[in-house]
């Protein structure tokens, strides 16, 4: 190794060094995007609630789905013959509509629990059910403020809960025509004068709908927040014990795991750019070692006959076979056609006026010239059944007239 490459290398060694260090010591910032995604230990994912519902829901089995909450009640991907619980925990609309609503209704007039908590259903979704999103207020969809959560079941618990810093989600108002299935079952206070219902028990069939709009309690953030985990308990102890319990854990829209080989690496920011500098240390090295190497001479080998190979692969090919009938009639033809070609006399028909002309032109004996013509006449009669002693007799008849 020349003195160049080894300086390189040592440049190339201190700056990975140095940038290990710097980003190693390196803060990494904080994502304060609403992601709701299981797998997200950001403010607003929801990484702990992941790992506790299976505590918090009386169930026995939890399974967790990732496509989307239409093609889960559409095919439906359940089980039909059981009563389960079902989750959603989303952002914005989370393509909840009246085509949703009317495979939930199906769902739940089963005899299974829905459980939804959404910021901003949509008009079409909520009026499916006989509700109403409630007007816009001061400071819905704008600057963030602190809101107060409460249940009106007092025996599951009389606190109430702190939201800061979040947006306001819409409320819910509840039609004359469905009030006896409707049971108000929580409120939001904002700014400590307006009250907004915002969680609503809905009883269709055999079922119900557990529908919120205060999906950002279950987040990260709130559930470390002071006493908000006693809010999702009490809400989630409304499901009924059903063995099953299926929960959406990503959010609309949202891009699923990357399958590449490289996921990890690209994940973390050191790993990603240590593995920038390895391609571009291995790009530097091959340009330095391709001018200062011979290329290499190719040794081409000779062109090989392969004649007889190939002739001892197709024999063997059809003996595996056993086709002893194409055998005889290939052999026939071989023969007949260097007859033709050699000695220059007419095989259309083998009669005597044959063997007299082969005899005269080879010398060979008679006798062995009729075994053959017989051998050929036997084996052109219709049901002729081929075997393998066929096949040697034509051979030991073909060899004693052909040299």
């Amino acid at each position: 190794m020349n003195s160049s490459l080894k300086k390189f290398g040592l440049a190339l060694l201190i700056l990975v060094t140095c940038v290990f260090f710097y980003e190693k010591g390196k803060q990494q910032p904080i994502h304060w995007y609403e992601t709701f995604n299981n797998r997200d230990k950001n403010p607003y994912g929801l990484y702990i609630f992941d790992q506790e519902v299976e505590k918090l829901v009386q169930t026995k089995h939890l399974s967790r789905f990732s496509y989307a909450f239409f093609t889960f009640l559409y095919q439906p991907d359940y089980d039909t013959l059981k009563t389960s619980n079902l989750i959603l925990l989303a952002g914005g609309h989370a393509e909840l509509d009246d085509y949703t609503a009317k495979h939930l209704k199906a769902y739940i007039a089963s005899g299974n629990t829905a459980f939804i908590q959404v910021e901003n259903p949509k008009d079409s979704f909520v009026e499916a059910f006989g509700l109403k999103n409630g007007d816009e207020i001061e400071g819905a969809f704008g600057p963030r403020t602190d809101g107060v959560l409460a249940l009106t079941n007092e025996s599951l618990t009389k606190q109430r809960f702190s939201v800061k810093n979040s947006l306001n989600p819409r409320s819910f108002e509840i039609l004359d025509s469905v009030k006896d299935n409707v049971e108000i079952l929580g409120y939001r206070l904002v700014n400590d004068s307006i009250k907004q219902v915002n969680l609503v028990r809905i009883k269709h069939g055999k079922g119900e709908l557990i529908l919120g709009s205060s999906p950002l309690v279950f987040t990260n953030y709130y559930l470390l927040e002071s006493n908000n985990h006693l809010y999702v308990e009490s809400v989630l102890s409304y499901l009924p014990a059903h063995d099953t319990t299926y929960m959406h854990v990503l959010k609309s829209g949202e891009m699923k795991e990357s399958s590449s080989l490289l996921r990890f690496i690209f994940a973390h920011p050191p790993l990603q750019w240590a593995w920038y500098f390895f391609l571009f240390g291995l790009l530097v090295f091959t340009l330095f070692t391709a001018k200062r190497k011979q290329r290499i001479i190719p040794i081409i080998p000779t062109v090989k006959n392969t004649t007889v190979e190939f002739t001892k692969t197709v024999s063997n090919l059809y003996i595996q076979s056993k086709d002893y009938k194409d055998l005889i009639d290939k052999s026939i033809v071989y023969a007949l056609e260097k007859i033709r070609r050699i000695y220059y006399i007419d095989t259309t028909v083998l009669d005597e006026k044959f063997v007299h002309h082969y005899q005269l032109k080879t010398n060979k004996n008679k006798a062995d010239i009729f075994v053959f013509i017989n051998i050929v006449n036997e084996f052109r009669q219709p049901y002729f059944l081929a075997t393998e002693a066929d096949l040697v007799r034509l051979h030991q008849a073909i060899k004693k007239i052909l040299d």
